[in-house]
């Protein structure tokens, strides 16, 4: 079990704005050294929600070393070694981006997913989050603090291969069916699983004649929980419709309603079938449903009117195009192309 664990904390939702950097080595199952920088973002622009999740202020790094001139110090680290993280593809793609932005040479190197490991090293459970599977595991942890993080997915890295009796990472995901994701020449190729488990083959075996339909139904819930795990490595933690009340109009970036209900769950929001007293935030999409004759309004613009109606008597509703959406979205359009395959 050789490996070194990372976070990264950002400033604000730009992936290349690294305000903090943990890295956590592991040499046959023992933690040999850690190391934590505080790094100074290039624009020390900071987001209100970053702010909220980490708790780093611009006046705590505003004396600290940019990337570049700690690069030297952290590529050692990483390079020709396996890099692990929880939510992986977040922690990789702002290694690559501020690498990029500060036009350093990006290193080759492989790389995995903790939350991955415990979707299929704990396949019972509910809940992949640190803090959850910390909190199982008995691990007392402060989230979102670098280091903390990073020695947490360290753990949940070694207590996974324990419990399954692994002795080095590649028979770990060889064992739970994980192929580990690769960063070359810049470009990012995330880890994967196979698309059935094999507990879940296992519990076909001795499944009632009525099971299909059970199958259906959980193969359904489980696309759907790959689905919004998806949006919650892309948000990191982000949830800028904390607490919201939300109603959407049509549909969001051309997916389908249940994937874009999905997206807002991550965001945080509460989603509202109908506008009511308690709808603080409308948001635009498109497809919405059309009349039903010539006569009825189009239901998009039947919402949309009602809505206006709700401000104009007073009532505290913003509303909000996709568009505007997409600027609390790490990585932009690119990044929900990406994981929709759209």
């Amino acid at each position: 079990m050789d490996f070194v664990a990372i976070d990264f904390e950002t400033a604000s939702q730009r992936p290349d704005s690294p305000c903090q950097l943990a890295v956590v080595d592991v040499q046959g199952g023992e933690v040999r050294e850690e190391h934590c920088w505080l790094i100074r973002p290039r624009s020390m622009e900071f987001s209100p929600h970053c702010i909220a999740v980490h708790g780093i202020q611009p006046h705590q790094v505003a004396g600290e070393p940019q990337w570049d001139q700690l690069w030297n110090q952290i590529a050692p680290w990483l390079e020709g070694r396996l890099v692990i993280a929880h939510n992986a593809s977040f922690d990789m793609r702002v290694l690559s981006e501020t690498l990029a932005t500060y036009d350093l040479a990006c290193p080759d190197l492989d790389y995995s997913c903790t939350r991955l490991i415990a979707r299929r090293a704990w396949p019972e459970e509910h809940g992949y989050g640190l803090s959850s599977i910390a909190e199982r595991l008995g691990i007392v942890f402060r989230h979102h603090d670098a280091l903390e993080d990073a020695r947490t997915c360290a753990r949940v890295a070694l207590e996974a291969a324990a419990k399954t009796g692994c002795q080095t990472f590649g028979h770990l995901e060889q064992h739970l069916g994980i192929t580990r994701g690769r960063l070359r020449l810049g470009q990012l190729i995330g880890p994967r699983t196979m698309r059935r488990k094999k507990v879940e083959c296992e519990l076909e075996e001795v499944t009632s004649a009525a099971a299909p339909r059970r199958r259906s139904r959980t193969a359904r819930a489980v696309d759907q929980l790959a689905q919004l795990d998806g949006w919650l490595q892309l948000l990191h933690g982000v949830r800028p419709l904390e607490g919201k009340s939300v109603a959407l109009i049509g549909t969001l970036f051309g997916m389908p309603i249940e994937e874009s209900l999905l997206l807002l769950e991550a965001m945080g929001a509460t989603v509202q079938g109908r506008q009511n007293l308690k709808t603080e935030l409308v948001i635009l999409g498109q497809a919405a449903s059309t009349a039903s004759s010539q006569r009825d309004q189009p239901l998009g613009i039947a919402q949309l009117t009602q809505a206006t109606q709700r401000q104009a008597d007073g009532q505290p509703i913003k509303i909000l195009t996709q568009r505007q959406l997409l600027a609390w979205i790490p990585g932009g359009m690119d990044r929900v192309r990406e994981l929709t395959g759209s």
